[in-house]
């Protein structure tokens, strides 16, 4: 709502006054684990070697994208990374690369730590490929 781009706030007649949030998540993951249980595809434990495949991946400003505005530190800037026009294919302003932790800002770290101690682990883990 308060977005403003070129001192024109597009969105603000588009958004209401007042805003409730509501996050599906726990009831998309409880029809997900039904389902899954109803059709039996929970992966039976592995130990050992293959046990562990965890990849995790995180997207980054493309650095070999001319057209996209970044700051000092290779991030998109704010203006331009929620300025875009949708439907610029042709434009790779960001890529997937795998997730390292030196990668991430410290509060992205500080959150993945408290918030998601088994991700933590898995990506603190030695045998991880994202090390």
């Amino acid at each position: 709502r308060a977005y403003e781009h070129n001192g024109d706030r597009p969105f603000a007649s588009l958004i209401a006054d007042s805003i409730t949030m509501v996050d599906p998540a726990e009831m998309t993951a409880r029809e997900l684990f039904r389902e899954m249980a109803r059709r039996k595809l929970f992966r039976t434990p592995v130990r050992g070697e293959s046990a562990r495949k965890d990849q995790f991946f995180m997207s980054i400003a493309n650095p070999g994208c001319a057209e996209a505005k970044r700051n000092a530190d290779g991030s998109l800037d704010r203006d331009y990374k929620y300025g875009r026009q949708p439907g610029q294919f042709a434009i790779e302003d960001t890529i997937c690369v795998p997730m390292e932790i030196s990668l991430l800002p410290v509060s992205s770290t500080n959150l993945i730590r408290s918030r998601l101690p088994e991700v933590w682990t898995r990506l603190n883990a030695p045998d991880s490929p994202t090390q």
